[in-house]
């Protein structure tokens, strides 16, 4: 039985935490490598448009690195980054 593991991403929206994209992964090592430059990617970005005095609230501000297989009822988190 092979897992399948998923980067999330959410932001706030109205006040409420919004999941608005899921990528879907094969091995950890391809996940923790991902999870890594989307962090690196979401923050540098944030840094460009603050200093450009543009939004930035249409970027991630939670991710979430989980874990599940078929016969799992839960997610399993491997990893999770908030940004502030």
């Amino acid at each position: 039985m092979s897992n399948t593991y998923e980067i999330r991403s959410f932001n706030t929206k109205e006040g409420k935490q919004n999941c608005f994209a899921v990528r879907t992964y094969k091995t950890e090592e391809e996940a923790q490598t991902a999870f890594r430059q989307r962090v690196r990617n979401v923050g540098m970005h944030r840094t460009k448009l603050i200093e450009h005095n543009m939004p930035f609230s249409f970027l991630a501000n939670e991710m979430q690195l989980v874990v599940y297989n078929e016969s799992m009822t839960w997610l399993e988190e491997i990893k999770t980054w908030r940004f502030g």
